[in-house]
């Protein structure tokens, strides 16, 4: 990841892990499939598979303190919500972006311990 991040919101309701996908991997948020509204239940699935075709792996982890391990490094977290789940982006233990429209804030919120690393295939790698 090069750059600074560009952080991109949400274009439609359920779209906010896409909107994350789209500003770690420097990438216009529209060109991110919006993986839950398209696949339902098998949504992570479906994006495991687009980012490999980009060239990008993703790494689901579980952690509490995952930052530790894993310091100055993006990662999406999952977030239970009075309205399910939803994606942030964390960085050092704190929310670094929420890919909300609105930024208003859900009246239920937990973080999980539930990560996404995404990083770059190495060719040296495959």
């Amino acid at each position: 990841m090069e750059g600074a991040m560009r952080l991109y919101t949400q274009y439609g309701p359920d779209d906010c892990y896409s909107a994350c996908i789209a500003s770690i991997i420097h990438v216009p948020a529209e060109l991110v499939p919006d993986f839950v509204e398209e696949y339902g239940y098998r949504w992570f699935e479906f994006a495991q598979d687009w980012l490999g075709k980009q060239g990008w792996f993703v790494f689901p982890l579980v952690a509490e303190s995952i930052e530790v391990i894993i310091p100055h490094v993006p990662l999406i977290r999952m977030i239970e919500t009075d309205l399910g789940l939803h994606a942030q982006i964390w960085r050092n233990g704190r929310m670094l972006w929420d890919p909300k429209r609105d930024q208003t804030v859900h009246e239920y919120q937990r973080p999980t311990d539930d990560y996404h690393l995404i990083f770059r295939r190495e060719s040296s790698w495959a």
